[in-house]
């Protein structure tokens, strides 16, 4: 966590202060013990003693020394460049130490926040951030982290404006601005949301995840062609990108090109046979054209790969139901209820499923009473 705030200014600038510090710790020291050293009357004597045996006293005046005419008082100790360096070590040390201590704080505060966010405690991660923000309001990572633990709140709205001030305070990090249009996607600020995902291109031009971001955003805003224009762009930075391909067609389908969405989708299924997701978008595009067995069969294959995708088992329930299936569609609604106890993320549907349940077992009802 350390080095990932190496570029942050202030603690950049305090580990500047804190390497002064030291030097200033044991400048003023040694001066301590210089002084010391130089107003003990019988070690001065002695020294000069010692000199006086190697030189006469002529070559000793020569070199600036005066044997005997200094008292190895605190006065004759403390030279000007000796005082100096005093008064400099006196007045820079606590400053510096101040810093140190300050960088030392905000490490320990976004080491806990980060931790807390990738817990899930977002209220804990919440508050560490917003008291790094108040020891310096400019520090990137504060408010980037404090954006995500609000977005982890589902308060999306006043995620924003730590997310504005985390990319305002850092624009080389595209994936800051990538996240800010994702939220003003999320509530319905698309338009805003694309200078942000621009703004990311335009830091790391070979960035595929950020065309494909825009290229969903400005499908949202209806802008289709733009959106496939992008989304292909984006496959062309990376042909693998099975995200890219999935929007591309589910983009496609929506535009009328139902056999080139569907062969983009199948595509990537073949890329990544074992992506859950791939195949719960091809399961939804087949549904969206009304290819509903070949859309239940790709639900199954994803339910396969990942037995506990909860809203996997309400997908296949609304298609087998809409196929007509009543007892498949019960099981799979039941099956579905039985998930969210593992899974409560995808409990969304919960309602739903059981208004469901309940009108289909009545169709069953009416259905074996005639």
């Amino acid at each position: 966590m350390f080095y990932s705030l190496i570029h942050e200014p202030s603690v950049k600038f305090a580990e500047y202060s804190a390497f002064i510090g030291v030097v200033c710790f044991v400048a003023f020291w040694f001066l301590i013990w210089r002084l010391y050293y130089d107003t003990r009357y019988d070690i001065y004597r002695q020294r000069n003693d010692f000199l006086l045996e190697l030189y006469s006293v002529e070559t000793l005046k020569e070199k600036g020394i005066r044997p005997h005419g200094r008292t190895g008082t605190l006065a004759n100790a403390l030279t000007p460049s000796r005082l100096i360096v005093f008064i400099a070590s006196i007045i820079l040390f606590p400053i510096c130490s101040w810093y140190s201590y300050r960088s030392i704080t905000l490490i320990r505060l976004l080491d806990g926040s980060e931790e807390s966010f990738l817990s899930k405690e977002y209220d804990s991660g919440l508050v560490d951030a917003k008291h790094a923000i108040r020891i310096d309001s400019k520090i990137r990572k504060a408010h980037l982290v404090a954006g995500k633990c609000l977005l982890g709140k589902q308060r999306p709205v006043e995620a924003i404006p730590e997310l504005v001030l985390a990319a305002q305070n850092d624009r080389a990090d595209p994936e800051v601005h990538v996240l800010l249009g994702d939220t003003l996607l999320l509530v319905n600020r698309g338009e805003e949301a694309i200078p942000e995902y621009n703004a990311a291109i335009a830091i790391a031009p070979k960035l595929s995840s950020s065309y494909v971001r825009l290229g969903s955003c400005l499908a949202t805003l209806g802008r289709i062609d733009d959106s496939i224009t992008e989304l292909r762009y984006a496959i062309s930075l990376d042909s693998r990108n099975v995200k890219a391909i999935c929007n591309l067609g589910m983009v496609l389908l929506s535009a009328g090109h139902t056999q080139a969405g569907i062969e983009q989708l199948k595509q990537a299924t073949a890329l990544e046979p074992q992506n859950v997701a791939a195949h719960n978008t091809l399961a939804i595009g087949y549904a969206n054209v009304g290819l509903l067995a070949e859309s239940a069969a790709e639900f199954r294959s994803e339910l396969a790969l990942d037995p506990d995708f909860t809203i996997g088992y309400f997908n296949l329930a609304t298609i087998l139901r809409k196929m007509g299936d009543t007892h498949g569609a019960i099981e799979a609604f039941e099956s579905y209820l039985r998930k969210c106890t593992i899974r409560p993320e995808g409990a969304v549907a919960v309602p739903a499923a059981r208004e469901q349940i309940a009108k289909l077992k009545a169709q069953l009802t009416h259905r074996n009473s005639h």
